[in-house]
């Protein structure tokens, strides 16, 4: 049986499909983000950029005020359009993890993992012939503010 997350982003793939079968008209937008907490910093399992030992970049977290959340400067968001797409990048990203022989395990994982999937709705009586929030989101990504909550940031140490 699968895991939680193969099951929660076949769910939403799912309830989408379920809309567009109703030949309701709307536009859906998902993308997914994948960072790891590693020794008290975060790094995009994503991302193209890579430090010096080619690990994943270390990216700075911080705090949106007017929102009162916290969030990943640069995080990579990548659009997809289906569950298999959701499952190949995080292998990808698992290629990224930080990991190291245990006594128990060859390649222990020694981070915690995060993976975020990001849907967005239109529906049609918000398009506009002018770009939209969303048709701009599909071709850059690198405005994206991941927030994480609060919890999860101060149980890793990062605040």
């Amino acid at each position: 049986m699968p895991g939680i997350i193969p099951r929660s982003v076949k769910h939403i793939f799912d309830k989408i499909d379920e809309i567009q079968e109703q030949h309701i008209e709307q536009e859906f937008l998902v993308c997914v983000s994948y960072l790891e907490i590693y020794n008290e910093m975060v790094h995009d399992l994503l991302g193209n950029e890579v430090d010096h030992q080619g690990k994943a970049l270390t990216l700075p977290v911080k705090e949106d005020a007017e929102n009162h959340a916290f969030f990943v400067k640069d995080l990579t968001e990548r659009v997809v359009s289906s569950s298999k797409e959701v499952t190949d990048l995080i292998n990808e990203g698992n290629g990224r993890r930080s990991v190291s022989a245990t006594n128990m395990n060859a390649a222990s994982s020694r981070s915690h993992a995060i993976v975020c999937c990001h849907v967005e709705r239109q529906y049609p009586k918000e398009k506009v012939k002018a770009p939209t929030k969303m048709m701009r989101r599909q071709t850059v990504r690198e405005d994206s503010k991941l927030q994480t909550p609060k919890m999860i940031l101060r149980l890793s140490g990062i605040i």
